[in-house]
């Protein structure tokens, strides 16, 4: 009784492990996809952000070039008067 009993254990054990191998498999392929996508949009994110880092940069330089003109017409305007 007690050998068919551990057959039976060991067989449920052995089932169960043959079941759950493809499941492991598929999570670890699900996981590794979505981990590498996951880095790639990161990537594209930072891409983006210095982009619009660099944009800003040269927003500013532009706006105080355009102001420094204003400030030499205003003068310029002045001493017409």
């Amino acid at each position: 009784m007690s050998y068919s009993t551990s057959f039976l254990i060991q067989s449920l054990f052995t089932n169960l492990i043959i079941e759950l191998i493809p499941l492991i498999i598929l999570a670890l392929i699900v996981w590794f996809i979505l981990s590498r996508l996951i880095k790639r949009l990161v990537q594209q994110a930072d891409e983006r952000l210095a982009l619009e880092r660099e944009n800003s940069i040269l927003l500013n330089k532009r706006f105080d070039e355009l102001n420094e003109r204003i400030v030499i017409i205003e003068k310029m305007l002045k001493e017409v008067e």
